[in-house]
């Protein structure tokens, strides 16, 4: 992986490029505490260009939001790609550490994390037209067995009580 810092107000944005693996996470720690040596208490993580997280690398940003939040800073996360998102989810650091689609988000719109609850795809409930209540299980059953219907019985053969 490649790693780039930039400082932007009072804020540090970590660029992350290319693959997040075991052997980076040496270079991440020494970037992170050299920042915060620097006085930065808001650092923004930005993996869109990351395209795969190893296994270790998520519970090193567990360790590391939880290192920043234990000592007066903050943590952000921006990753929308739908790869490193899902692992984010899997693992459930979403719903720790804020997650924001864009850097510039995480930077002046602090209110903009992204709520992973609504991007995840649940069916919509369908509704049937004009008041049709919808078909039950016995009709459903009915209807895969094709009936052959004679157009007397349809009428109905004359009046049977007459």
């Amino acid at each position: 992986m490649y790693l780039e810092k930039r400082h932007i107000n009072e804020s540090t944005v970590l660029d992350c490029f290319g693959k997040f693996e075991d052997q980076d996470h040496d270079l991440f720690m020494r970037t992170l505490e050299a920042v915060y040596a620097e006085g930065c208490r808001y650092v923004v993580v930005n993996l869109t260009s990351v395209y795969q997280l190893s296994d270790n690398i998520i519970g090193l940003l567990k360790f590391t939001h939880e290192y920043f939040t234990t000592s007066e800073g903050q943590l952000a996360l921006v990753s929308p790609l739908s790869s490193v998102r899902r692992d984010l989810d899997q693992a459930e650091i979403t719903s720790t550490i804020p997650t924001y689609l864009a850097v510039y988000d995480a930077l002046h719109r602090r209110n903009a994390v992204v709520d992973d609850s609504a991007l995840t795809p649940e069916p919509l409930p369908t509704r049937r037209p004009f008041g049709i209540p919808p078909k039950s299980q016995e009709d459903r059953e009915i209807s895969k067995h094709p009936t052959r219907v004679t157009e007397q019985e349809l009428v109905g053969v004359g009046d049977q009580g007459q």
